[in-house]
């Protein structure tokens, strides 16, 4: 009987599924940037970010809306759950920096590697706008054939540039980052042509955009 007991036992530890435990990722702000400025998550897992500049105010601020930090001074932190986003690429910035750009990816928890199964994979750099024209946003989707450091800059008909949206390394995939129609400082910029440029260590994508008012 006791045998028997010890084969029940085992078969049912065996059918019993394995826990997944969401994780804890914590973010410095040692200086001006994030530390580290892009992270994998999955959905569920909780990101910290701690203040570690001493006399600088800072925050952590999605680009599209999903979070905010409101003002970090020295010491202080904020924490948000990924449990209701799903998946996705989530660019962030600090609001009174706007140059310290970071990302946070969020899989699925099932997922395994983004090239495995059926998930089909770009084969190319793209990059397109809509609307365009827009106002007072516009959403910019690019799908990336590979892994890489990607940078997405915005620049005005003189070559200038008016404002960096994304600057991160980010796994092959599709990903989308809105663009709000402002410049680094966050003022509203003027009716005109602007051109978004996407690019990787490898190869580059240039996408005209309008803004009229």
């Amino acid at each position: 009987m006791n045998k028997l007991l010890m084969v029940l036992a085992t078969i049912s530890l065996m059918v019993i599924p394995t826990l997944i435990q969401a994780a804890h990722v914590h973010v410095s702000i040692p200086g001006f940037g994030f530390s580290p400025d892009s992270i994998n998550i999955t959905v569920g897992d909780t990101v910290t970010w701690t203040n570690n500049h001493s006399g600088i105010a800072h925050t952590s601020t999605s680009n599209t809306g999903i979070w905010n930090s409101g003002t970090l001074n020295l010491g202080q932190s904020f924490t948000f759950i990924f449990s209701s986003t799903g998946p996705g690429h989530f660019p962030y910035h600090c609001t009174f920096h706007p140059s310290m750009l970071g990302v946070v990816v969020v899989r699925q928890g099932t997922d395994i590697n983004e090239t495995q199964g059926n998930i089909q994979l770009p084969n190319k750099l793209t990059l397109s706008a809509y609307p365009n024209p827009f106002n007072p946003s516009t959403e910019l989707s690019f799908s990336l054939p590979q892994e890489g450091q990607v940078s997405l800059n915005v620049y005005d008909i003189t070559g200038r540039l008016v404002k960096s949206l994304l600057d991160a390394r980010l796994p092959a995939g599709f990903n989308k980052v809105v663009w709000d129609g402002t410049d680094y400082s966050g003022n509203g910029i003027s009716t005109g042509v602007y051109f978004v440029r996407l690019s990787t260590i490898n190869e580059a994508t240039i996408r005209r955009v309008v803004l009229l008012k």
